[in-house]
């Protein structure tokens, strides 16, 4: 039985694909010895919140009932992506411990055994941090853009919304998170939001392993250019996903 990630693509909810992780995905499991399940979820304006993290849920139900057909350890079922497959990740984590409903059912609330986060964001607005204003432009992420992407994926939600803005979950809430694995570039307008999240969920009281690559901007996971940054990520991955 393997260890399973179930990976969810960046690309600000409205472009990218199983082709864009590819890459990664691919290093991980021929490095580490898991299995990466990646999801092709429907993707923004055309599909707006919550369908990404409705398919995301599904995700997870699918690993719980093949894991027998695929060699899954259900014990060690654990949700990463990057940037907006980040927030995927972390939101529909929240929605598990929530217990919110997947068709017809409810998944179990310690159905994920950790969580793999690059660069994600926890805050679906303009944050007006440092670090947006430092590095909204020219550094992979230009803040117009992710103020597009935002509204394309809000749609008419309140961008407050948990499920949406994981830093605006309840701390009780985050308490109930497994372990976090996080990796921010130094050089990204969604640095500071990182740094926030991982403060809130060590005052509730979760494990959390968050670093960043000081000199590393956004799409180090996806866009080839920063062969450093992506090794060190990988290897983090590995050692994160086979000594939990």
């Amino acid at each position: 039985r393997l260890p399973v990630l179930i990976y969810l693509h960046g690309g600000g909810w409205c472009f990218g694909s199983i082709n864009s992780c590819a890459r990664f995905c691919a290093e991980l499991s021929r490095r580490a010895g898991v299995a990466v399940l990646a999801v092709d979820y429907p993707l923004a304006p055309r599909y707006p919140f919550p369908h990404a993290l409705d398919a995301s849920l599904e995700a997870v139900g699918f690993a719980l009932a093949n894991a027998g057909t695929y060699g899954f350890d259900t014990g060690r079922i654990s949700l990463g992506g990057d940037s907006a497959g980040g927030n995927l990740a972390l939101s529909a984590a929240l929605a598990v411990v929530s217990g919110r409903p997947v068709g017809d059912s409810r998944l179990p609330a310690d159905a994920l055994h950790s969580l793999v986060l690059f660069y994600p964001v926890v805050k679906a607005w303009n944050d007006r941090s440092e670090s947006w204003k430092a590095y909204g432009s020219g550094y992979g992420l230009d803040s117009q853009i992710m103020d597009a992407f935002n509204e394309a994926y809000v749609g008419e939600a309140d961008a407050r919304d948990p499920l949406l803005s994981p830093f605006c979950a309840a701390s009780e809430t985050l308490a109930k998170l497994p372990p976090v694995m996080m990796v921010s570039a130094g050089r990204d307008i969604l640095r500071d939001q990182a740094v926030d999240m991982a403060s809130r969920l060590r005052e509730a009281g979760v494990e959390v392993c968050h670093s960043i690559l000081p000199s590393a901007v956004h799409l180090f996971i996806t866009v080839p250019g920063q062969p450093r940054a992506f090794e060190m990520a990988v290897d983090a991955t590995s050692t994160f996903l086979t000594e939990k």
